[in-house]
């Protein structure tokens, strides 16, 4: 066996695995930066509070009543919360309950109060534009928050009356 010839053309070898490794660590760095700049490594949801709410819904011949307790999580500002509502009406009127309402609509709210576990709001056609006695037996309310920048929202929770 012949030593020169097996040890002759590997000289060239270490040459090129470098320029391999070389290219893929610079490969590597760019897309590393692309996606920092681009904003893909980012946490969108960096702000949306964590929340858990209880509701209690009630009929009674002057109208629906639902009740929306703050049961566990984050302290939420009240004005940055609201109330969206579809699928309300008014009984005997045409007029529309509909809609999304801050939370500080309903009950002594202000828009600075902080919602912390145990607070609560309810909803009653009082509180709302119209009048008639509030069915929301076919009705679905979320509670919606909002950034304070306005630049991002997200449903916290939803209620179907079913």
């Amino acid at each position: 066996m012949n030593a020169k010839a097996l040890t002759g053309d590997e000289v060239a070898v270490s040459p090129v695995i470098g320029v391999v490794l070389m290219v893929a660590i610079t490969v590597l760095l760019a897309a590393t930066a692309a996606v920092f700049v681009t904003g893909l490594g980012s946490d969108e949801t960096g702000g949306t509070p964590t929340t858990a709410f209880d509701f209690e819904y009630s009929q009674s011949g002057s109208g629906d009543e639902l009740g929306i307790s703050h049961a566990s999580g984050d302290t939420v500002e009240a004005g940055t919360v609201s109330v969206s509502i579809r699928g309300a009406a008014y009984d005997g009127s045409s007029d529309d309950p509909n809609g999304q309402y801050d939370v500080t609509t309903f009950g002594s709210l202000g828009s600075n109060s902080e919602i912390t576990a145990g607070t609560s709001v309810t909803v009653t056609g009082g509180d709302l534009p119209g009048s008639g006695d509030l069915d929301l037996s076919d009705a679905t309310l979320e509670v919606v928050w909002r950034s304070p920048d306005g630049e991002r929202s997200a449903t916290l929770t939803t209620w179907l009356n079913e």
